[in-house]
Parts: C-alpha cells; structure tokens; sequence
C-alpha cells in the first residue's frame, strides 16, 4: 500500500471510532482541509452540525482539517465578502521554528538546492554560493518546552495587562506539530477590527516601543528617570520592564552586566559595589548616573535586553488575519499523525506534547518502514533514531510519523 493510502486509511480508522467536539458555534465557521504535504487546498466548506463534521471526517478522512476564527451568516460561500462577517475570536499561534533555541544545532539540518551544500541547525543562506537553502525542521522537548513559556507568557499579558482570564472563553491546544494555539473567545475581543487587533499584537511583541512614553527618559538636568517602583505608578510594560530591571541586577555578575550594558568588566564591577543603592533609587524612580552619555547608553542597553526577554514571538498573521483558517483542535495533523490535542489550562504545566499526542499504535502494532533521514527524536516516551536510509520495524506511531513528515517509506510486509 501507498504512504498516502496507508495514512489516510489510518486516520479513517481513528475517526471512525473518536468524535471530534468542533469549534462552538460550528455552523457559523468556515472551514478548509489539506491534503498530503498541503496544510489547505480546499476552503469554504461549512458544516451545519457536529454529526455533519464527524461524518466527513469518517468518509474523507482529511490530512489536514482547519476552521474559521470568524463567524459569518454564511460561511461556505465566497468571495470572502459574501460571507457577511459577524466577529472573531482571537487566535495565537506559537511555533518552535519562531524561537533562536540551541537543540536547533542538533536536530535542524539545512541543504543548497544550487550547489548542494548542507549541515546542521538552520541557515537562511547557503554558506558556500549564498543561495537560499531548504531547511529540515525537527522539534525536541527543549524547544517545545520554550513555546510553552510562551503561552505562559501570554496567558501573563493578558491577565495581568488586559483583564482577560480563562472565564473569558480562553482554550489551549498543542497544534499536533511544533507548538500551540491558544484561544480567546470572549465578547470582549471578538468584535476587534484588524488594526486593533495589530495593535495589541505589536503591543505583546513590543513593535516600536518607545520608552520615553513609558516614561523612560533623559531628564534636561541630565539624569535618567524612570515611573517610581514603589509607588505602583508603573503599569503594562513599565512595570514589566521595571520588575526585569530590578530581577537581573540582583543576581547579575560582572561578566553578565559587561554584556548586556555593553561597559567594560572595571566599570560593572564597580556597579555591582552599589548594587543595592542602585535598586534602591529604581524604587523611587532614579537611575544610576554615570559620566557624560554613557547612563543613557547603559540603560538603554538594559531596557532592550529586557524587552527581548519578555516579548513574545508569536505567529503575526494567524494572530491578526480575520480570515484565517487554523487547525481544529482534537484533529489530526497531516505532518505527524499526532492530535492537535486540547489541554485544560491547569494541566499544561505538566502537559507533554511529545508522549500525550500519541494515538496510534495502542495495541502494540509495528511498522516496517526504510527511515530516510532524521535525528534522534523523542516520541510517546520512547527513543528513535538517528536513521539514515536504514530498513526499521517501528511501533505504529513513530512509523506515520516518518511517513507523514516524508522522511519514511512504507516498506510490504511478509
């Protein structure tokens, strides 16, 4: 049998047996589904009912199946304007392929199309002809586990500096690939229009901060100033930029503060001899002068160290497009065979995508496949790998995993 005949029949087989619950108010979303290694080829479907859902999903067994975070009075007709727009839910997607993170340098690899060149982590250009290369992206429990501190992140934002919380509609799921979406379905944000809705992503991924408006600046007497700390005045970003200030040079050493202030090790030594007058004046809105342009610098310095490590580095345009599709969640993911599971948002701390997703094989089947090419991975508490155009017996899940990603070949069985 074919990859694609094999997987297709195996999705078949779980939906046959696995309701899917749908968005709420699926009558009123658009939805697309994908093909293999084509995440969406066909849009504008519409489903009057769940039953309605599941039964395509039993018969077509999609690789892909994707939904609107719009709803609309009519969603399968087209242009997108026939429709007639009602609102949107808010949608966020994090994806480990947006995140600098070192497990990169062991499970990524890269190849030049023109002159051949490949090698290990990821390049945007060859380094031997300048080309741009093909990338082969893998993900591992380190860089998963940094996308999960990003929805943290997020579910931080918007508590804390906007006043949402789970009551509001908010769901989690892993996207059965390289990270999660999360939700938010409150009345709250779902008549946003486009530009607000790009603000408030500019404003969690810290576009053009200013810091002078957040109050941030050099006085005309020349000292550096910042909202008082201890008076509660700093709010949003302030604070947060504030609280990270006061977090790294409290536990800062010489070596750090020399690299992140950009000054010389003599000069953060003697910083680190104040440290406590210089965390005790950011309490009350003072910031520690030094001779000439330097304090501006310095600073300056600091608050963008500070900003790159509170941002969020999130999917742009699934978080500001109205007219997305993104993956309905408790589907199957055409590129793994896993499910684009939800997770209650009390259980992600100790969620792991890597073992939870898994849902083939329960019984114990095997899979003989010729592994083309892949790193060590980690799937469903087991080990594989490092393959290279070897002939393996694999359990059922690992196996549609190579084979979706295409890094596999079904081999018969005797």
């Amino acid at each position: 049998m074919e990859v694609v005949g094999f997987l297709r029949e195996r999705f078949r087989a779980y939906y046959a047996k696995t309701p899917v619950a749908g968005p709420p108010d699926l009558a009123q979303r658009e939805f697309g589904t994908g093909d293999y290694g084509i995440k969406i080829n066909q849009r504008h479907l519409a489903f009057r009912s769940r039953e309605e859902l599941n039964r395509f999903l039993r018969e077509q067994a999609p690789f892909y199946i994707s939904y609107s975070n719009a709803y609309y009075n009519y969603p399968d007709r087209r242009p997108m304007e026939a429709k007639k727009f009602i609102k949107a839910d808010l949608v966020y997607e994090f994806d480990a392929d947006d995140l600098k993170t070192d497990c990169k340098k062991q499970h990524d690899a890269w190849k030049c199309g023109k002159c051949g060149a490949n090698g290990p982590g990821l390049l945007e250009n060859c380094t031997s002809c300048g080309q741009r290369v093909e990338r082969e992206e893998w993900v591992c429990g380190e860089c998963l586990g940094a996308v999960k501190k990003q929805v943290f992140r997020l579910l931080d934002f918007l508590e804390n500096d906007f006043g949402l919380s789970a009551a509001d509609g908010m769901a989690i799921n892993s996207s059965g690939g390289k990270g999660y979406h999360l939700h938010v379905r409150s009345e709250a944000v779902q008549h946003l229009s486009n530009p607000a809705r790009i603000e408030l992503l500019d404003y969690l991924t810290a576009a053009n901060l200013d810091f002078k408006a957040l109050g941030f600046y050099l006085t005309e007497d020349h000292r550096f100033v910042c909202p008082p700390r201890s008076r509660g005045e700093a709010l949003g970003w302030a604070r947060r930029l504030l609280d990270r200030l006061a977090e790294f040079l409290s536990t800062a050493d010489a070596s750090a503060l020399s690299v992140y202030g950009r000054i010389g090790i003599p000069t953060a030594k003697k910083l680190l001899e104040k440290r406590e007058k210089i965390l005790a004046d950011l309490d009350k809105g003072l910031m520690h002068q030094f001779p000439g342009k330097q304090t501006e610098q310095f600073w300056g310095n600091l608050l963008a160290y500070a900003v790159e490590g509170l941002r969020l580095d999130v999917d742009r345009q699934t978080s500001a497009d109205i007219s997305k599709i993104v993956r309905v969640p408790d589907t199957l993911h055409g590129s793994t065979g896993l499910l684009a599971k939800t997770v209650a948002l009390e259980a992600l701390p100790a969620f792991d995508p890597l073992k939870e997703t898994v849902v083939f094989g329960g019984g114990g089947e095997t899979v003989k496949v010729k592994a083309l090419k892949a790193p060590r991975f980690s799937l469903g508490g087991e080990g594989f790998g490092p393959y290279s155009q070897e002939v393996v017996e694999l359990p059922e899940f690992a196996a549609i995993y190579l084979l979706a990603r295409g890094a596999a070949e079904l081999l018969p069985r005797p």
